[in-house]
């Protein structure tokens, strides 16, 4: 497992994009005491580790704890 972090400066949160990511879990790293976020890519399964990566938990790495969003479908 490798854990994602950035120190990019040059992260925009408002540059349009076709990329997206889904938090579908958490975790804290055994060896290391680190905690993580489990996080699907958009990408498909030939990336990462089978479609998902691992990204620093509590520093707010490229917005994912501050500008998360959520959508509810309307039933019709």
């Amino acid at each position: 497992k490798q854990l994602t972090t950035t120190n990019d400066k040059r992260f925009n949160p408002f540059e349009l994009t076709n990329h997206a990511v889904l938090v579908v879990g958490y975790g804290i790293d055994k060896k290391s005491g680190e905690k993580y976020w489990i996080v699907k890519n958009s990408w498909g399964k030939q990336w990462g580790m089978d479609g998902y990566f691992l990204m620093r938990r509590g520093t707010d790495e490229c917005g994912i704890e501050s500008l998360a969003m959520a959508a509810t479908p309307i039933p019709n």
